[in-house]
């Protein structure tokens, strides 16, 4: 009890910090608004276009401004007010949710759609840099991790919620209101995050201008030249966030066809995975700051890479959920990446350089999707889960290669 007691006043003095509690309650509005859209246009774009094919499309107009976009943002996010760029990230994509939300109730098309997965897009390439990097004008270095877990936490929470309780809102209000009411819900997001007050760093406004912008893209990628730790660091987040944003892509065709599994059985398969990354969150902060982070990120990618393998191979339902729900466990992983990262790099390179490895991670992402869409027939959906298998191990051979550049960090 006295260790769980210690272990939970961090997060307590933390979300006793107003800034911190403001930003932890804008993230969990916004992955709930994000679940809540998810689902609902997910079922609204087979309703008018019945085939996987338009789901694969509705994706890739999401990730595309992430991809393309995500470099030019993320300069942006360096020389301008991190805050006010996630208000206008979470502000765009709640007026167009209302305003689509609205419109739908009169016409609805798959061209709509895939304008509003766009425009949702570019929200989302404005919000994902800034939200990254403004935590560390809001908690102190030494705090980073267990605010990192916690936000972690919020948005798994989050996200859970909003697809969990889409089903129920599109019987009760209709897909077209669902989708108005999640705008609503962003807007909340946005009202959230203003009354946040960074106050430990401030980022450096310059004339804006296309040759600035070049400028401030081409010092990023010498400062990230001259520092290979952050090369091995961020491309193994990397790894992690394609793992985690994939997962969840390959699981629905594994269900229904290896496992043969009902819905029900499929929501909770899916509902362990967000269990396991809770516990992961709640855990792992408490873990690595006794093992040290590189041994324990060491030992969680090659936990991922078994699982992932194990998954794949199983034609049980209770261990299917028992498996994800590990699998989930280890992909908590990602806060902890996250710090790392922080720690390693300058405050005023920060959302430029994260940018450019969401913006691979994007195209990675987009690439499976694709492969899951037109290979489906050519390849089976357990080779695919060897494919998140191998990134896991490539994620433990880059960290265990580079295991001694990392450790001459006082994180290690």
């Amino acid at each position: 009890m006295v260790f769980f007691m210690s272990y939970s006043s961090k997060r307590l003095q933390l979300l006793a910090q107003p800034s911190f509690r403001w930003y932890v309650t804008s993230c969990l509005l916004a992955t709930l608004g994000s679940g809540l859209s998810y689902v609902t246009l997910s079922w609204l774009i087979l309703e008018v276009d019945d085939s996987l094919a338009a789901v694969s499309v509705a994706m890739l107009c999401f990730w595309v401004p992430t991809v393309f976009l995500g470099p030019l943002l993320g300069v942006v996010a360096d020389r301008y007010s991190r805050k006010w760029l996630i208000v206008g990230g979470n502000a765009i994509r709640g007026l167009v949710l209302i305003l689509f939300g609205w419109y739908f109730h009169h016409s609805l098309s798959a061209h709509l759609i895939y304008l509003l997965m766009t425009l949702l897009g570019i929200g989302f390439a404005v919000y994902l840099p800034a939200t990254i990097a403004l935590i560390r004008e809001i908690v102190i270095s030494e705090d980073l991790l267990y605010a990192n877990s916690t936000i972690d936490i919020a948005y798994e929470i989050g996200n859970v919620a909003g697809m969990g309780l889409a089903g129920a809102f599109i019987a009760w209000l209709s897909a077209p209101t669902t989708i108005l009411m999640t705008g609503i819900i962003f807007i909340f997001s946005t009202l959230a995050v203003i009354r946040v007050q960074p106050h430990l760093q401030k980022t450096r406004k310059k004339k804006t201008s296309y040759r600035f912008i070049i400028d401030d893209f081409t010092a990023g990628l010498g400062y990230l030249r001259i520092n290979p730790k952050l090369i091995v660091i961020y491309s193994v987040q990397l790894l992690v966030l394609v793992s985690f944003m994939t997962a969840g892509v390959l699981l629905a065709p594994f269900v229904k066809n290896i496992l043969h599994a009902t819905v029900a059985q499929f929501g909770q398969i899916d509902a362990a995975l967000s269990v396991g990354v809770v516990i992961g969150g709640i855990f792992l902060p408490w873990v690595a700051e006794r093992w040290g982070f590189t041994p324990t990120l060491l030992v969680l990618c090659l936990a991922l890479g078994i699982l992932f393998s194990w998954f794949g191979l199983n034609h049980s339902i209770l261990g299917a959920e028992i498996l994800y729900l590990f699998i989930g466990v280890c992909l908590a992983v990602w806060p902890l990446m996250v710090t790392k990262a922080q720690h390693l790099t300058e405050f005023r390179f920060q959302a430029r350089l994260q940018s450019v490895f969401n913006s691979i991670s994007g195209l990675i992402i987009l690439l499976i999707y694709l492969l899951v869409d037109l290979g489906s027939h050519f390849i089976s959906i357990q080779w695919l889960y060897a494919f998140e298998a191998l990134l896991a191990f490539i994620s433990l051979f880059l960290l265990w290669r580079y295991r001694g550049l990392l450790k001459k960090d006082k994180t290690a």
